[in-house]
C-alpha cells in the first residue's frame, strides 16, 4: 500500500510539473484590434450630452474590465472608436498635452 502511494504521489508530481512547463512555454495572448471590435464597442461622435458620454466611458470600461486588456491598448483602442466632433476634440487635446510635454495615457 505505501508503495502505491508513493507511485501515486509521483504520478502527481510529474502531472504538475507538465503543466508548469507547458504553462511557460505558452506564448502571452495578444490582445487585438479585430478581439476588442467583437465586443462591439460603442462608437462615441461627440454629439451627446455629458450622460451619454459618460454612458460611452462606462460601456468601453466594461469591455476592458471583462476581458481584461493590458493599460497599454486601452487608449488606442477607445480613440479608434471616436468619429467625428468626439475625433477632433481628442486630435486637439493630444497636441495640447505634447506640447505642454505631458504623457499621453
Amino acid at each position: 500500500m505505501a508503495q502505491q502511494q508513493q507511485t501515486t504521489l509521483h504520478q502527481l508530481e510529474t502531472t504538475r510539473l507538465a503543466a508548469e512547463a507547458s504553462q511557460l512555454h505558452q506564448q502571452p495572448y495578444t490582445f487585438s484590434l479585430k478581439d476588442f471590435l467583437r465586443h462591439n464597442p460603442p462608437i462615441f461622435n461627440g454629439k451627446v450630452n455629458p450622460d451619454g458620454a459618460d454612458q460611452w466611458v462606462i460601456d468601453i470600461e466594461r469591455i476592458f474590465e471583462a476581458t481584461q486588456y493590458p493599460e497599454e491598448r486601452k487608449l488606442s483602442y477607445a480613440i479608434y472608436v471616436l468619429t467625428e466632433e468626439a475625433e477632433f476634440w481628442w486630435i486637439g487635446m493630444k497636441q495640447m498635452m505634447e506640447d505642454r510635454g505631458e504623457d499621453v495615457t
